[in-house]
Formats: C-alpha cells, structure tokens, sequence
C-alpha cells in the first residue's frame, strides 16, 4: 500500500523525511531502496541512519556489499550493485539478522526473488540535480503516521 508520495528538493529534505521514518521503525524491517543511479538512495539511508543515532560519515557500501551500525536500533545496509549473482548473497550470511536487525537494500531489486521480502519499499526517481521523488510503500500500521509528512 502507498503510504506517501513526495517530491523533495534538497538533500537535507530527502534525510529529513528519512530520519522521520526512522522514528517508526522497531528493529525487524527489511526496506527496500530502489531507484537508479544517483536517485537518492544513498542520501537517504545516510538519513535513516542517522535518524536512528548513529553520526558520522555514512557511505554507500557498494564496494564492501555491506556495513553493520549498532545505532539505537542495529541496521545492516547493503548495496547489491556489484553483485553478478544470487550465490553471492550467500556469502554476506543474512541469515543471521532477519528478525533481528533492520536490513537496508540498495539495488533488492536486482536480486529481490533471494531476499526476503520487504515491508517497507521505497521508490526513488531522479527529477533535477536536487529534486526526487520519493514513494514509500508498506502495509505495516505503524507507518500510517507518515501520510501527514
């Protein structure tokens, strides 16, 4: 179910409206980030992991495939990009954070039939250099709240 649709025209719009999402979560979500290059995905998980209090730098994992935050709650980002095949998932152990942890997908898209499937999916398209559009989706109640973003 859409839950919100929006446009946001800078990157601190982009992680504000991340960092709200993350007030919502418990800690067992799997979230789906899709989009193209440059879309925003990246700025907005930068967002969301800083909205669940972990500052500092946060970096695409695109060549490292995944980066673990113990922030309030534990999160476990990954970039599947670089990915050529599902056996590959294998050797990044997800196993071992479902239910646990919340996992973070950039590019699930790819790969989405080997995941396990998300309850939150968030679409980015790329508009101009600072404007995306941004769709979440989710049929988690909790999340409702977002509509009034």
């Amino acid at each position: 179910m859409l839950i919100l649709s929006t446009v946001t025209n800078e990157l601190a719009e982009t992680q504000g409206l991340a960092a709200r999402l993350a007030e919502e979560l418990q800690g067992d979500e799997v979230i789906y980030l899709e989009g193209d290059l440059g879309s925003g995905k990246t700025s907005f998980a930068q967002g969301l992991i800083n909205g669940l209090g972990c500052k500092g730098i946060v970096t695409s994992p695109t060549f490292i495939l995944q980066q673990e935050y113990r922030c309030s709650l534990p999160i476990l980002h990954l970039d599947l990009y670089r990915l050529n095949q599902p056996m590959e998932l294998e050797e990044l152990g997800l196993e071992e954070y479902y239910g646990e942890w919340i996992l973070l997908i950039e590019w699930a898209n790819l790969f989405s039939s080997f995941l396990p499937p998300p309850n939150i999916r968030i679409k980015f398209d790329y508009l101009s250099p600072t404007t995306r559009r941004i769709e979440i989706s989710s049929f988690l109640d909790r999340l409702k709240s977002l509509k009034g973003v």
